[in-house]
């Protein structure tokens, strides 16, 4: 079941100043796919926060789209996996959890380990916090979201390279090398 109240959460968090940040589409129940119909576009569907709340009411799922000067969200689909990135807000997943920036204007979508670690800074979105996909993604660091830069992003991407060249992490995901750095 969606849980709006973790979304409200992080609306409080996030801060008034900062809602104009927020690129938020509709995405179906208990899934991850955009709710469009054939042939329209889901980066055409950006909807109100208003909109959103009646929607996670409805069991209905919110995606968060990542933005230069917007959010940018840091992918982990393997909880045990920590990264050397800022302290922010993070919601946990199905298979592990998000990190939510505030993006400085990075462009760069990445995929490191075959997709274990993603960065989605431009026109690429996560689940959004409160969904529900087999679990509901709950906020597990409360804490203010952080400014991040390209160069701090590369810094824990090229640390988490050499650490996955000398052991594995998950089996089958090792000396995976960074994609778009």
């Amino acid at each position: 079941m969606t849980d709006v109240n973790q979304f409200l959460q992080f609306l409080k968090i996030l801060g008034k100043e900062n809602w104009y940040r927020l690129y938020i589409i509709p995405i179906r129940k208990r899934d991850k796919t955009p709710l469009v119909r054939k042939g329209e576009s889901w980066l055409d569907k950006r909807i109100h926060l208003k909109e959103a709340v009646e929607l996670l009411n409805k069991g209905y799922n919110i995606g968060l789209v990542g933005k230069p000067k917007g959010l940018l969200f840091v992918d982990v689909d393997n909880a045990n996996l920590k990264l050397d990135l800022p302290e922010t807000f993070t919601v946990s997943t199905n298979k592990g959890y998000h990190m939510y920036y505030l993006n400085t204007g990075i462009r760069n979508n990445l995929s490191v380990m075959k997709g274990i670690v993603s960065v989605r800074a431009y026109n690429q979105y996560v689940v959004g916090v409160g969904s529900t996909v087999y679990k509901t993604y709950k906020i597990v660091n409360p804490a203010p979201l952080s400014e991040i830069d390209f160069e701090t992003i590369r810094g824990a991407l090229d640390v988490l390279n050499r650490e996955v060249s000398r052991k594995e992490i998950s089996k089958g995901y090792a000396k995976q090398k960074v994609h778009g750095l």
